[in-house]
């Protein structure tokens, strides 16, 4: 009796210590994932680490400038938005770059504002209240 105790909880410690360190070899956690607590992957940027900037899988970019981004925002009106203007611009600074609002109105006073991000990319239109 007291050998099959024992050797009970011998086989309920090694699968206990087979799961918490990568469920047979396959990775950081069991199926090849992070593991239970969150782990990590060697390869990627992470958040708050100093000389890495940007997002996992992202590369570092060079942010764009108040003349490039007016430039996008102005074809993007060109071709999806015919007669509206814009009325305003707001700098404001995003997670790791300078970002832009632009608020553009038509004639008939619909409004809405367009963001440029620090990769150049135009999103929106975001609308507004009047």
């Amino acid at each position: 009796m007291k050998r099959t105790v024992i050797f009970t909880l011998a086989l309920m410690l090694a699968a206990t210590m087979a799961f918490a360190y990568g469920g047979m070899g396959r990775g950081n956690g069991m199926m090849g994932g992070y593991g239970m607590m969150g782990g990590g992957c060697g390869q990627c940027q992470q958040f708050g680490q100093p000389g890495q900037p940007g997002q996992p899988g992202q590369p570092a970019v060079k942010a764009i400038t108040k003349e490039e981004a007016q430039k996008k925002v102005d074809a993007y009106i060109a071709s999806n938005l015919k007669g509206y203007k814009v009325e305003k611009t707001q700098e404001f600074q995003g997670r790791m770059h300078t970002m832009y609002n632009f608020f553009v109105k038509d004639a008939s006073g619909n409004q809405f504002i367009l963001r440029v991000n620090p990769w150049g990319n135009v999103m929106g239109p975001f609308v507004t209240q009047k």
